[in-house]
């Protein structure tokens, strides 16, 4: 992985790595962490989003939610205006590709005069109705987890169903009854 990350990111310039991002959103506060911004020769800026992962089945850059929230960032933090205007977001698949082990697939997108606005818009909706949803499962205290999440590093598998250290130990009906 680190050959096809030096020739694809380490000889060239970097504005920012490991950006560290918050900014107000919907009543919510966004937080995260941009991997790299780098400069555009034609002007404006790329945000790469590093994957260790398989570039197989992997999501096109413009229906990244993680990537369009890093979009967000730039364009909604006042810290981050340097960074703009936005021109590519990238997923970048550092372990290579499986017919070209050496070669990293290049997963970008690039934003026009005519696409960045509507993306833009389309993005802010999808965190919006997260958000809504989010604050609807609080106020109901329903916390059941996604089967679907990916969760091999979650810090909660002792507490989610989904685990056998997280399931009940005795069931409750049978407890009760």
């Amino acid at each position: 992985m680190l050959p096809n990350w030096w020739h694809s990111f380490g000889v060239g310039e970097s504005l920012a790595n490991e950006l560290f991002f918050e900014f107000a959103f919907d009543g919510a506060t966004i937080v995260g962490v941009i991997d790299r911004i780098g400069p555009l020769e034609d002007g404006g800026t790329r945000i790469t989003d590093f994957k260790t992962g398989k570039a197989d089945n992997a999501p096109k850059a413009a229906e990244s939610l993680q990537l369009g929230i890093y979009y967000l960032a730039v364009q909604h933090s006042e810290e981050l205006a340097p960074f703009r205007p936005v021109r590519v977001v990238e997923l970048a698949y550092i372990q290579g590709g499986w017919r070209a082990p050496h070669e990293m697939p290049g997963n970008a997108w690039r934003l026009t005069d005519g696409t960045a606005e509507p993306y833009q818009e389309l993005v802010e909706q999808e965190l919006r109705r997260l958000i809504a949803e989010k604050r609807r499962l609080l106020e109901a205290e329903v916390y059941r987890p996604n089967p679907f999440a990916n969760c091999r590093w979650c810090d909660f598998q002792t507490l989610c169903p989904l685990y056998p250290q997280g399931q009940e130990v005795f069931p409750i009906a049978e407890v009760t009854a």
